[in-house]
């Protein structure tokens, strides 16, 4: 799970530039993730986070092999660290329920 907050000066092409990106990757790497899901908070004034983003991976290797990309790198220093205040990465391993994707 990716947490973020953007800055207050980041423009909202910037913003939507970057989650774009995120998305073309994960796009790109589809054949070692299972699932991913993105959206902003709906009360982010409440919050310290405005966007978050859940990929799930079959495995922790997986995992590793997409954190460890120089894609992702360079997606998250070219296009989210210059309008970024704050992220949060969590990272969980979780046990499939069911045979359905939701």
């Amino acid at each position: 799970m990716l947490l973020i907050s953007f800055l207050e000066t980041a423009s909202k092409e910037a913003m939507e530039d970057a989650l774009a990106s995120l998305q073309k990757l994960i796009s790109r790497c589809s054949s070692f993730i299972v699932q991913a899901t993105f959206g902003c908070c709906l009360n982010h004034m409440d919050n310290e986070y405005s966007h978050a983003a859940v990929i799930r991976f079959p495995s922790s290797d997986d995992f590793k092999l997409f954190r460890e990309s120089i894609e992702y790198k360079n997606t998250w220093a070219s296009k989210f660290h210059p309008i970024v205040e704050r992220s949060l990465q969590l990272h969980f391993t979780v046990d499939p329920v069911g045979n359905q994707l939701m």
